[in-house]
C-alpha cells in the first residue's frame, strides 16, 4: 500500500470484509518495509488467536479494543475502526464493541500493509510477523471518521459479494482517491469515483444541441 496511506491523519478510518477459520493480521502498520524489524508497528485490525477480533490506531499504549464475539467461523464479518482526534471506536457487522480514549499518534510509521505487520507484545498474537490466514476484501481508508449513518450506509452498500450480487472489484486505493473519500464517500459520488481512476472506462453520452 502507499506510504503515508494514513500517518497524516488523527481523525481516519478503516474498513474492510474478511472471513477465516484462523487468526492473523487484516490491517497493519508499522515503520519498515516487511523485510525489516520494525522498531514501531501497530495491527489497527487482527484476528487474535483466541478467534476474537481487536483494533487501534496507536494512542500511546497497547490496548486494543476486542469483539465480544469471535469472528475465526468462516462467514464474512465487516470491521470498522473509526477515530476522532482523541477517540476511537470499533465496529463488528455494524455493532459497537468498545470505544478507546488517547490522542491518535502515528509516530513514524510511514507504511501499511494488509495481510500482516509485526505483533510483538500485543494480545492473543504471535511474537514476530502474524501474517493472516484467510480472505480480505472491499478495503477503505478514509481521512474523517465514520458516523452512525455513514457505517450503516457502507454496510449496506457494501453487502458482501457472497450474501448479494457481486460488486466489481475496486481498484488499488491511491492518495487521491482518499482525498475523494474526504470530501465525498465514494459511494455517494460513482462520477467522481471514475475520474480519479483513469484505468476504468469511461462512457461519452453527448448532451442533445439546444436550441438558439
Amino acid at each position: 500500500m502507499p506510504d503515508k496511506l494514513a500517518s497524516p491523519a488523527l481523525s481516519l478510518s478503516a474498513e474492510l470484509w474478511f472471513k477465516t477459520t484462523s487468526s492473523g493480521v487484516l490491517l497493519g502498520q508499522q515503520n519498515t518495509a516487511l523485510t525489516a524489524t520494525p522498531t514501531q508497528f501497530v495491527p489497527v485490525l487482527y484476528v487474535g488467536t483466541d478467534g476474537k477480533l481487536r483494533g487501534q490506531w496507536w494512542q500511546g499504549g497497547i490496548n486494543p479494543i476486542t469483539s465480544a464475539a469471535t469472528v475465526n467461523d468462516g462467514n464474512w464479518h465487516h470491521a470498522v475502526i473509526s477515530g476522532a482526534i482523541n477517540t476511537q471506536t470499533l465496529y463488528l457487522d455494524g455493532v459497537a464493541q468498545g470505544t478507546l480514549s488517547g490522542l491518535i499518534d502515528h509516530q513514524a510509521i510511514t507504511k501499511m500493509f494488509l495481510g500482516t505487520t509485526r505483533t510483538t507484545s500485543w494480545p492473543s498474537a504471535v511474537d514476530g510477523y502474524d501474517p493472516f490466514t484467510g480472505t480480505i476484501d472491499d478495503v477503505a481508508i478514509y481521512w474523517h471518521p465514520l458516523g452512525a449513518t455513514g457505517r450503516r450506509a457502507l454496510r449496506r452498500s457494501h453487502s458482501h459479494p457472497e450474501t448479494h450480487h457481486r460488486r466489481p472489484a475496486r481498484p488499488p486505493i491511491r492518495p487521491d482517491r482518499l482525498r475523494a473519500h474526504h470530501r465525498t464517500p465514494h459511494h455517494t459520488d460513482r462520477r467522481q469515483r471514475r475520474k480519479l481512476d483513469p484505468g476504468r472506462p469511461h462512457r461519452h453520452h453527448p448532451r442533445p444541441s439546444q436550441p438558439r
